[in-house]
């Protein structure tokens, strides 16, 4: 309906609205490629960032302001001249479309949320139909179009706003695409709004999305370092084999900061299997002194033969200040943990149990006639060696979330035949 009667009225070309689709493509392409740019020269800039969540900093609001700076910047070079040369309208028509695919999209891959876009495309597209039926035009009655605008663009700022602050908090520089995605969701409604801009002045939008970028990095550079209010967040582990008597400091974070690099003197990360022995995981690691943990138990209960296959019930116990830990049993011995298949895909299976029972965990396994049973388990304990911290933390550190951070962890092997 909206392109018939843009057709029928003489305010819409075909040709046009093409070069609106490809604008707009090309203005998203290119805001996520300026993304990932941007994303590798924050981190380069600021590595310790990297040290929390998601990358996510203190000061990761201010950020926001620098995305919406660059996607905005990004429109306003592709749209701004050739909102002149192209009638703005059949730019809009043509971008309105690609937001309507991606609408189409979403409704197939996550068609809940699909319910964000449905009002201010029906509304915007309702409003210029009315124009167009009413042939109320922006040079014939530019205050009644001009308010047209507004309402237009109420819509998707009260209802997308609020995901661009959102998704870059809860995604930070992990993911920032998809903070600048929702951004690119205002393209076609700013394409009217960027017209009266011209009228004032034919820079003024670039300059108002130049200075949102400078200011989100400058406000952010001003709150970039850490200190006592802002912390630095920092990881260390005293990772134990118990099999093998050796012990490592070790660390999952992609840089060591000054206190944990006390403990671990080493020139990069490498494959560190002390935690999983049939997983090797990518992390800092040096080893140290041995100091001897209590560990956890495995029994067998039960053990016999049904069906052809072997039915045996084990019993873990973890150690008394174990809060967590983890049982590896290597796939190819199993079949079923308690009547439920097992992942063949792998090449271990990882059961967790976090504030485990006293009495422990009781299991019923279904193996192979002739596989010997093997069991890892790596059990976590809050907390650091007091007799092995020889370089206090600072006041501006603190430990971070994890399993990996502030903890002991042991691991000790048990095979049966």
């Amino acid at each position: 309906i909206f392109i018939y009667f843009g057709v029928k009225k003489k305010r819409l070309k075909i040709p046009h609205m093409l070069v609106g689709c490809a604008l707009y493509m090309a203005a998203i392409i290119l805001t996520l490629g300026l993304m990932w740019v941007f994303q590798w020269g924050v981190l380069k800039a600021y590595p310790h960032y990297t040290n929390f969540y998601s990358s996510n900093f203190y000061n990761v609001g201010y950020y926001v302001l620098a995305i919406v700076g660059i996607a905005l910047t990004v429109f306003t070079l592709l749209f701004s001249r050739l909102i002149e040369k192209f009638s703005f309208e059949s730019l809009l028509a043509g971008a309105l479309l690609i937001t309507l695919s991606l609408l189409i999209v979403m409704k197939i891959f996550v068609p809940t949320g699909a319910y964000i876009f449905y009002a201010p495309l029906l509304f915007a597209l309702s409003t210029y139909i009315y124009f167009f039926v009413k042939d109320i035009k922006f040079k014939k009655k530019p205050f009644l179009y001009g308010m047209g605008q507004i309402a237009v663009l109420i819509l998707p700022l009260g209802m997308w706003i609020l995901f661009v602050y959102t998704l870059f908090i809860v995604f930070s520089f992990i993911i920032p695409y998809a903070s600048a995605i929702f951004v690119t969701l205002f393209f076609p409604f700013l394409i009217p709004f960027h017209r009266y801009l011209n009228e004032i002045n034919k820079n003024l939008g670039l300059a108002i999305s130049t200075f949102l970028l400078v200011l989100g990095l400058f406000l952010a550079h001003l709150s970039s370092s850490y200190n006592e209010e802002r912390p630095l967040d920092t990881e260390l582990m005293y990772a134990v084999n118990a099999d093998q008597e050796k012990a490592y400091w070790a660390s999952e974070h992609r840089f060591l900061d000054e206190w944990n690099s006390q403990y671990i003197n080493a020139e990069a990360r490498e494959l560190f299997d002390g935690l999983e022995p049939f997983r090797a995981r990518d992390m800092w690691f040096e080893e140290t002194e041995y100091l001897e943990q209590e560990t956890g138990t495995i029994e067998i209960i039960s053990d016999s033969v049904a069906s052809n296959e072997r039915h045996v019930t084990v019993h873990i116990l973890p150690s008394e200040s174990t809060n967590s830990f983890d049982l590896l049993i290597p796939t190819s011995q199993l079949t079923h943990i308690n009547d439920r298949p097992t992942n063949e895909g792998r090449s271990f299976n990882g059961l967790r149990y976090h504030a485990p029972d006293s009495n422990g965990v009781k299991l019923n396994l279904i193996v192979g006639l002739e596989e010997e049973l093997s069991f890892s388990i790596s059990e976590r304990k809050l907390g650091l060696p007091a007799e092995f911290m020889a370089h206090p933390k600072p006041s501006f550190i603190i430990h971070g979330p994890g399993s990996t951070s502030n903890t002991i962890q042991v691991v000790k092997s048990f095979s049966f035949d």
